[in-house]
């Protein structure tokens, strides 16, 4: 399976899946639990958070070989050094954000009064499966070797936005979404 990791528009780096699926949580009580908590959110989740999450989670389910695209124009040895960096840094970020969710869980308790479902409540619950699969899949992806690809229509964006270019990015976005069937691409790097 292919996975891309090329920088947003404020270059900082993402790490996005050829194809989302819906996450497979092993447990059938987390799963009802996510299903619920996925329902009971009146909004949809906006995709520029949470496509990176769900592409880390995506790794838990893949056996075959990880190919990991990146802009041509990096050297393979910045792109290792880069992106081991990167997961290292994410890594560090689930787990702050699951220790912050899992604090602040017993607490949305406080809003129970109020009539209605819990939004609060499933909204974290929401955060804490998302986060835990990622932070799943990102040790995963740790211990497993994978294959660091250049791609050159990444160095087109990678350029685009490095020269702070306003005209033509959206054009190379919708260039990667046909090439690499990617949704939403201007969403999550725009």
């Amino acid at each position: 399976m292919r996975f891309f990791f090329l920088p947003d528009k404020k270059n900082n780096f993402k790490f996005l899946s050829e194809e989302l699926s819906e996450l497979k949580i092993e447990s059938k009580k987390w799963q009802k639990l996510w299903i619920k908590a996925k329902n009971a959110l009146t909004k949809p989740i906006p995709a520029k958070f949470t496509v990176q999450e769900k592409a880390f989670a995506q790794l838990m389910s893949i056996k075959d070989n990880i190919e990991i695209l990146y802009p041509e124009s990096l050297s393979y040895k910045k792109a290792k050094v880069k992106f081991k960096r990167f997961l290292y840094k994410e890594r560090t970020k689930h787990i702050i954000l699951l220790i912050g969710e899992i604090i602040l869980l017993p607490l949305s308790g406080l809003v129970t009064p109020i009539p209605g479902p819990n939004i609060i409540f499933y909204a974290l619950v929401f955060f804490i499966i998302l986060h835990w699969q990622a932070f799943r899949g990102i040790n995963k992806l740790m211990k497993r070797n994978y294959k660091l690809i250049p791609d050159p229509l990444f160095d087109k964006w990678y350029h685009a936005i490095k020269q702070d270019s306003k005209t033509g990015l959206n054009d190379i976005l919708k260039e990667i979404e046909n090439n690499y069937r990617i949704k939403e691409l201007n969403k999550i790097l725009l």
